[in-house]
Order: C-alpha cells, then structure tokens, then sequence
C-alpha cells in the first residue's frame, strides 16, 4: 500500500466548502488554537509556548483561506468579508487602545496623545493589533494573483510560488530603521507565496487522495525551500526560517496523523479573532494586577493560563450581544 492509500484511509472527513478541492484538515483546526497559545505565552510571559511556531503557522493558515477555494470569491464580495472581518474590529479595537492608553498618560500627568506614533495608523496604538490588516490586505493581493493566475497550471504556480517563497525568506534579512510595524511585515512576506500554493493545491485537487497526495507533496517541498534557505541567509535570520520549518513541518504531521472531530474545537476557534486583540488588555488590565498584589512570585504558567481563561470567557460574553460579536 502506497502513502497516499495509508493516509486516505487514516483521514476519516473532507468537508467542501467552495467546489471541488476546498479539503479541510480537522487538525488543523486544532492547530490554530494551539497558534494562539504560542502567541499568548510570548506576549504574557514573554517566551513561546510552542517554539515559535504560532505566528508563522497562523499567517500560513489565515491567508490561505483567502485562496482555498476552487472558483474564486468575486472581489466585491471578498473584499467585503474582509472589511467586515478584519477592518472593522481592527478600527474598534484600535479606538480601544487608543483610549486606555490616553487614558494611562493622563494618570501620569503626560500629555493626552504622548503614546501616538503616526506608523501606529498602519496598525494600531499597540503592536498586537498589526496582524489584522496585514491579513485583510495580503489576503486581498493573493487573492487578486490567484484570480489572475487560474489559467495557470499547478506546478508551474506551485515552482513560483515556492522560488518567491525563498526570496522572502532572503528578505527577512533586511533590517529596517523602524521595527514596528515593518519588521512584523518582514517576518510575514514568505507566507504569502507559501500560503497561496497552499491554498491552490487544495483547490485544484479533485478527488480525496490526490488532495492528500499533492498536500503532502507541497509541504514537503515548502520544507525542502526552508532548508535551502536555512543554508543560503544570514545567521540573523535562522530563527525566522526555523520558526517557518517547524510551522510547516506541524501542518505535514497534521496531515498524516488520523482526523476525528470533537465538539470543543469549533466553538474554541469561533473565539481565537477576538482572543487575539483581547488578551493584552486583560492581562495588563486585570490579571497582571491581581497577581502582582496576590502573588508576587507567580509561575509564569499560572499567569499564562489565568489570562487565557479569562480572555475565552470574555470573548463568548461578547459575542452573546449581536452588537459586540461582529468586533470578536
């Protein structure tokens, strides 16, 4: 029995969501919580829970939704998704923060705005926030080459998006003069040619095995890119590369591994946009401030746990109000 038999028959689901191609990989789903746990750790106790692998492989995942479907979305209607996606909770949540931290310079008797830079109109008056429009608007331009692109051929879209992928991670050496937000945007260019070739190769498969097959195959080869890169960059950047070669090789071993659903995970990812932008606030707000008095000496996992509880559980309290849940 070939690979490709082995793993059909270990996948017990495929969902279509958009036509023929549109696969979806229950473990996936789960990853992109485990994203959020990573992320969280690094902005709560200031080191990773899963190694890093949090942010490169929720960039892969978030933009390849943009182009996973076998008959792209037309513009209109993606564009407005998006706006009511992304946009608008990234304007709510960016008067959010606007206000608490005018509202922290005045306690301190400093000037109202003194916290305002004008690069934080591209992403927000805190760092946290940047993902959300560099997600609407990367979103918008592989979606635009994907729609340009559908008379080209899989392989052939698959070599360049691959052979760009190595560009980015070249361009991950560059040092700009201001580090926020265009480091963040550096350490994010190789997931646009990665996560567009991902989302082709699901498109573009017609049956449940050669979806598998050739997921398995792009994976591979994305790893095999990493690895060149991983030679070829500077040391400076071998961190970025490594981050993008464990995310990627995750989604391979996801592939592999059986798919079974449970309960608990859609209704934890219906949470993870407003868990995102949230868990800053109800660390610096609350727990930080709880803990500090109660106990000083706290274990960094306690810390991370409480704001992650609390942070779900304020998020499903939102999205009960029809108001609220459209910025969650």
């Amino acid at each position: 029995m070939d690979l490709a038999s082995l793993v059909a028959r270990w996948h017990t689901r495929a969902v279509s969501e958009a036509g023929i191609g549109a696969l979806r990989v229950v473990n996936w789903d789960r990853l992109r919580v485990l994203c959020f746990l990573d992320i969280a750790a690094q902005h709560v106790i200031e080191r990773h829970g899963l190694f890093g692998v949090g942010l490169p492989t929720f960039l892969l995942l978030s933009l390849c939704l943009s182009v996973r479907r076998a008959e792209p979305l037309p513009t209109p209607v993606f564009l407005e998704r998006r706006v009511q996606r992304l946009l608008i909770p990234w304007l709510f949540w960016w008067l959010v923060y606007a206000v608490d931290d005018t509202v922290h310079a005045l306690r301190h008797c400093e000037a109202a705005f003194a916290w305002f830079e004008p690069a934080m109109l591209l992403y927000g008056p805190k760092i946290y926030l940047w993902f959300m429009p560099f997600i609407a608007f990367a979103g918008l331009l592989i979606h635009l080459l994907d729609r340009a692109t559908q008379k080209v051929s899989l392989p052939w879209l698959v070599s360049a998006c691959l052979s760009t992928a190595l560009l980015g991670f070249w361009l991950c050496d560059l040092e700009p003069t201001q580090p926020e937000p265009y480091l963040q945007w550096l350490f994010a260019i190789p997931a646009l040619p990665l996560a567009l070739g991902l989302g082709r190769t699901l498109a573009r498969s017609r049956t449940l095995q050669e979806s598998r097959r050739r997921l398995i195959a792009y994976l591979i080869s994305s790893m095999s890119v990493g690895t060149i890169a991983l030679f070829i960059g500077r040391s400076q950047h071998h961190s970025t590369v490594l981050r993008y070669l464990m995310g990627i090789g995750t989604l391979l071993v996801l592939v592999l591994l059986p798919q079974w659903e449970d309960p608990i995970t859609p209704k934890l990812q219906a949470l993870m946009l407003g868990a995102y932008v949230l868990h800053p606030l109800i660390d610096e707000q609350i727990v930080e401030r709880i803990l500090r008095s109660v106990l000083p000496d706290r274990p960094p996992a306690l810390h991370l746990a409480t704001v992650v509880v609390l942070t779900l559980f304020a998020v499903a309290w939102m999205r009960r109000s029809p108001l609220l849940r459209r910025v969650v």
